[in-house]
């Protein structure tokens, strides 16, 4: 590893290291906002790109939080069954759309 390189990843994890507790602090107003309303702070961003977007699919809604695809889809069935969206075929690939 070149110096140059050493440096810069020890640049990028500082900066992680300090605003780790500013990012779980933030994450912990939103989950106290949703409190007794079935939602979670995952449920909530995967909504916030649906009503954004009017529609989007799986992999839309996985590139634009980049999230796995794993999360994506759970937050999008929980979505789903608690009937904040509506899964439909999707109309020009294989698979569903997801419309809020």
């Amino acid at each position: 590893m070149t110096d140059n390189r050493k440096s810069l990843d020890l640049t990028l994890y500082d900066a992680v290291q300090t605003t780790r507790p500013l990012i779980r602090n933030i994450v912990a107003a939103v989950d106290a906002t949703l409190k007794g309303t079935g939602v979670t702070v995952g449920v909530r961003a995967v909504l916030e790109v649906l009503f954004a977007a009017d529609n989007a699919s799986l992999p839309e809604v996985t590139k634009h939080l980049n999230l796995t695809r794993q999360f994506a889809h759970r937050m999008l069935g929980e979505a789903a069954d608690a009937g904040f969206v509506e899964r439909k075929p999707s109309p020009t690939r294989k698979g569903l759309m997801f419309i809020a």
